[in-house]
C-alpha cells in the first residue's frame, strides 16, 4: 500500500507558525529623531530630482515678440547711445535686413545730437522685424 507522501510534509502555513519570533535590538525598533532626520533627508532629495526631471514640463517658454517690446520700454528711458546701442544689438539678434540704416551705424561710432535721430521709428522698425521673424517661425513650424 502506497503512501502519499504530501500528506507527510507540512502546509506552509504550519512552516511560519512553527518560526520563532524575531529577535531585533529594541533600539532598531524605536523611531528615533535620527530616523526622521534620515527619512526627510531622502524626502529632499527626491524632491530635488524631481524638480529636475519635471523642469523641462512646466518651463515658461516666453515670447519673443513680448520680449522684444519689454526690451524697447526699459531702453525708452536710458539715454541717446545706450538707447541706439540697445535697438543695434535687437536688430543684430533679430537678423533684421538691412540691420540698420547707416546713419544709425554712424551714430553708434560717432557721437551726434539725439534729436537728428528718430528712436522711436526705429522701435517700430523693430517690432515689424520681430513680427515678421515669428511669422516666419509659424510658418516654418506648419510645413
Amino acid at each position: 500500500m502506497p503512501t502519499d507522501p504530501s500528506a507527510s510534509l507540512p502546509s506552509p502555513a504550519e512552516i511560519v507558525e512553527a518560526l520563532a519570533p524575531i529577535r531585533m535590538p529594541a533600539d532598531f525598533a524605536a523611531f528615533t529623531w535620527r530616523d526622521g532626520l534620515a527619512a526627510f533627508s531622502l524626502g529632499l532629495f527626491v524632491a530635488v530630482l524631481l524638480s529636475l526631471v519635471l523642469r523641462p514640463l512646466f518651463h515658461r517658454v516666453r515670447d519673443p515678440l513680448a520680449r522684444i517690446r519689454a526690451d524697447l520700454a526699459d531702453l525708452s528711458t536710458r539715454p541717446f547711445q545706450e538707447r541706439l546701442l540697445g535697438q543695434a544689438t535687437l536688430m543684430t539678434e533679430l537678423e533684421a535686413d538691412p540691420p540698420l540704416e547707416p546713419v544709425y551705424r554712424e551714430a553708434l561710432y560717432r557721437p551726434i545730437d539725439g534729436d537728428t535721430l528718430d528712436l522711436d521709428g526705429l522701435d517700430g522698425r523693430i517690432l515689424a522685424a520681430a513680427r515678421q521673424t515669428k511669422g516666419q517661425a509659424k510658418d516654418r513650424g506648419n510645413r
